[in-house]
């Protein structure tokens, strides 16, 4: 049965089985599921005027040549804006280039996100778009090639930053609480340099630059194609992860190495820096300094 759905000269008309969710502020998730015959006109009915949307389904990686089976990757995403180019209706053009051309996703849902009235500020949207990339890099395979938006981050007010975090996270715990089927779990793979060096230190514990160059070449990263490997880790997780603009996922610091000089330690934003340098100094058998005991301030001394 198809339902009517309005639109400026001419009526559309989209299959029964999307849902709609609305969030505080005005904003609109579409779910719409990608089967059956025509999921590419499906969704172009549904998109119209989406600010943001996902296509989530099955990912393979290109065959060497086209006489060759695809080998699967797992679930993912690909998350792509629409204001760029809305009256091209970006979605239904992003499904048909990753699932017919380049045969990389066979889609399963499309999650279209809008403001109606009030369009997000453009800049913002660009920043919403990466952010959710970012995150979603850490559970899922991505189709996305970019994670990063130095310059559009910049030109951001404290207050669009704080509105981006609220409106992120929760299209984040929406699409993986209630959107995605129940039981769907990614196994991130490939992407940047950037995401998979991150990776490595999240699910590697605390490292030094020389571990994570010896780890990555041993799974095969490509570090050595841009200079200096040792160059390459420390641009991609500390340069360019402070300067995101957004929730920090890996940090570093300066430690002294098993050969006495001083190099530079990364590990996972949820542990401290007293956690990360123990738990480095345990795994390679070095000796571990008590834990200091806190300083008692003035006041507290004399309450005592």
């Amino acid at each position: 049965m198809l339902v009517p759905l309005a639109g400026p000269g001419r009526k559309r008309t989209v299959r029964q089985g999307h849902r709609t969710i609305r969030l505080p502020g005005g904003i609109t998730v579409t779910v719409v599921p990608l089967t059956g015959t025509t999921p590419v006109k499906v969704l172009r009915a549904a998109a119209y005027h989406a600010d943001l949307y996902l296509l989530w389904g099955e990912t393979f990686a290109p065959p060497i040549n086209k006489w060759e089976f695809r080998t699967p990757t797992g679930s993912g995403f690909y998350v792509g804006m629409s204001a760029a180019l809305r009256e091209e209706l970006r979605a239904g053009v992003s499904l048909q280039q990753w699932s017919n051309r380049q045969e990389r996703l066979d889609p399963r849902l499309a999650i279209l996100i809008r403001r109606a009235g009030r369009p997000l500020d453009p800049e913002l949207l660009r920043w919403c778009e990466t952010f959710l990339i970012r995150q979603l890099w850490l559970r899922w395979t991505m189709l996305n090639t970019v994670s990063s938006c130095p310059t559009a981050g910049s030109r951001l007010t404290r207050h669009q930053l704080t509105y981006g975090l609220w409106l992120t996270e929760r299209l984040l715990h929406l699409i993986t609480g209630r959107i995605l089927p129940a039981g769907a779990e990614g196994t991130p793979t490939g992407g940047p340099i950037r995401e998979q060096l991150l990776r490595l230190v999240r699910t590697g514990g605390p490292m030094l630059t020389t571990e994570i160059v010896a780890v990555a070449l041993k799974r095969g990263v490509p570090i050595h194609n841009h200079g200096d490997p040792h160059a390459t880790v420390r641009r991609d997780l500390a340069t360019r992860e402070r300067d995101s603009r957004g929730p920090t996922r890996v940090r570093h610091t300066h430690i002294q190495g098993p050969s006495g000089r001083s190099t530079s330690l990364f590990y996972p934003a949820w542990m401290s820096r007293s956690e990360a340098v123990r738990a480095w100094r345990v795994r390679n058998n070095l000796p571990v300094p008590p834990p200091r005991r806190s300083r008692r301030s003035r006041r507290s001394r004399r309450r005592g």
